[in-house]
This record gives C-alpha cells, structure tokens and sequence, in this order.
C-alpha cells in the first residue's frame, strides 16, 4: 500500500503521503506522536495537502486527507464511516498537528463515494479515493465493483513497472556474485544463465526482509480464508490423506532444515520463498486432517 500510496502521489509536489505506519499511529491517538522525533518533517509549513491509508484492526485499509490551507479533515471508510469514528480521527489529527506546533482549529470534510461489497477490495477503494481526492474532486465516482477485479490488475501493473531494475540488491547480489574466483552453489538454472540475466534483481529485491515475511505470512492467510479444506481433502479416502500427511511432515522438515534464512532461495526472496512454501504445505496437511 506504501509503496502505490508513493506512485499516486508522485506528480503532486505539495502533497505529502505519511506512511501507513506513522498515518496508523496519528490516528490512533498514540502518545508516539508528541515525540520530537515521531515525523520530523515540518509538513504544516512545506506542504499544502497531506494524505495517507492507515490500517484499521490490522486487516482493514481507510484513507486520510487534509487540506492544509482549508484546514479540512477527511477521512474515508469503504464500509462507510460513522460520526462517532469521524470525530474520533479529527481529534486525533488535532492532537497530532498542535504536537507540532500547528495549533489550528480543523473541521469535518464528507466526500460521496461508491461502497466496499466484498471482505477483500478495501485496498483498491482506498487508491481510488486517493487519485480523486488528489485530482481534486469532491466525489468519488467512475467505477463499480464490477470493476474492481481489473482496477487491482492495474494497480499490480503500476507498482511492478515501477521498479527500478537496473539497480542491483546487495543481498541478492551477493549470493550471485563469484567468491575468490569460485561460483557459489548456485541451482544449475542459475548458473545456465546469461550473464547479464544472472546480475538482475528479482522484484524481491524491492522489499525488505520484514515486508517479505509479511507477504509471505498474508499469502498463508489468504490460503486459509479462501480455499476451503473440503476443496483440498474432496475424493480423497481416510487413509490416502493420512499417508499424504505423513509424506507431507516429512517434506517439510527437510525443507525447514535446509531452506534456512542462510539459503540461496532465502536470500533472493528476502525470505519470502521459504515461508509461502511452508505455509502452503501446512495448509495442505491441516486440511487433509
């Protein structure tokens, strides 16, 4: 979200996007905030508009946007928002700018827009009524949820044609290069390679390690919530998803034990890969149970 949240904002010079995690801890009321060292940008004073997502209960994306010369709060719940909640994230931005030394007196801004009807699109409304919001309309408007499907293909498009790959990852770079003269144990794929093949990052290499984990750990849960184990275990006898089980537990304690975050396959995905295979395989033999 962080990083489309950034493309978005790209060609407006006087927006400022806070991230997810500093926007979540503003409107949250956190005491984190009065710190001199919590967002030491002087964003009251360089810039004319904020905006940010912030995540709600930890699986639920909203947006933020101010207008700094209107002094106009909005804030914008796919769901819908509540005063209550309004209210609540207006005292907290409050709270959060007088901190700063912009003791300015904010009100309420309430921008129309089409509603979340799924458990799983919040992501995509909240980039949308970011671009509106930006443009500077006071709706949001022009899709459905139909639509959605092929807005987040879009997004996915925009955020990998964004990167940068004729930068190389130390990381991954350094599992690839050659050591006094003698090639790593590398996978014969990745010595068969061309050259230059070999000194390109993967789209790994754009993540941190920790966001990797989390890429790997919300794939395990998207398994989870929307593949039925009655999909995995349908035709299949008590006794054949016991012996699979067996194999199963196997498999993946030889691939713990050698798949460990010193790995070729670790270190070039950030420790994505051994994660999502792992939390594939249980998934697996959880659901033969």
């Amino acid at each position: 979200m962080d990083a489309l949240m950034s493309i978005t904002c790209k060609k407006f010079k006087d927006v400022y996007n806070i991230c997810t995690q500093s926007m979540t801890k503003i409107l949250s009321g956190s005491q984190r905030v009065k710190s001199h060292y919590f967002c030491k940008k002087d964003l009251f004073k360089t810039y004319t508009e904020v905006i940010g997502a912030l995540l709600e209960n930890e699986n639920h994306w909203t947006l933020f946007f101010c207008d700094l010369t209107k002094q106009e709060v909005t804030y914008m719940d796919p769901f819908g928002e509540a005063n209550g909640k309004k209210n609540e994230i207006l005292k907290n931005w409050s709270y959060f700018a007088k901190a700063k030394g912009c003791a300015l007196k904010w009100t309420r801004n309430d921008v129309p827009h089409p509603r979340q009807e799924d458990g799983h699109s919040c992501g995509v409304h909240v980039l949308m009524f970011a671009q509106a919001l930006l443009e500077g309309k006071g709706f949001v408007d022009g899709y459905a949820s139909v639509d959605i499907p092929q807005l987040r293909a879009q997004f996915c498009n925009i955020l990998f044609s964004s990167l940068d790959r004729g930068v190389k990852c130390t990381v991954c770079w350094s599992v690839l290069m050659k050591e006094k003269g003698r090639k790593k144990n590398l996978p014969e794929l990745v010595l068969n390679l061309p050259k230059k093949m070999k000194t390109k990052t993967s789209i790994f290499s754009a993540l941190t390690e920790g966001e990797a984990s989390d890429l790997a750990t919300g794939l395990t849960k998207s398994l989870c919530q929307n593949v039925s184990p009655k999909l995995v275990r349908k035709d299949i006898s008590d006794h054949n998803a016991e012996v699979t089980r067996t194999t199963l537990a196997s498999v993946r304690a030889n691939l713990q034990s050698s798949l460990d975050s010193r790995s070729a396959f670790s270190l070039l995905t950030h420790t994505f890969g051994p994660q999502a295979v792992d939390g594939v395989l249980g998934f697996i033999s959880e659901s033969l149970k």
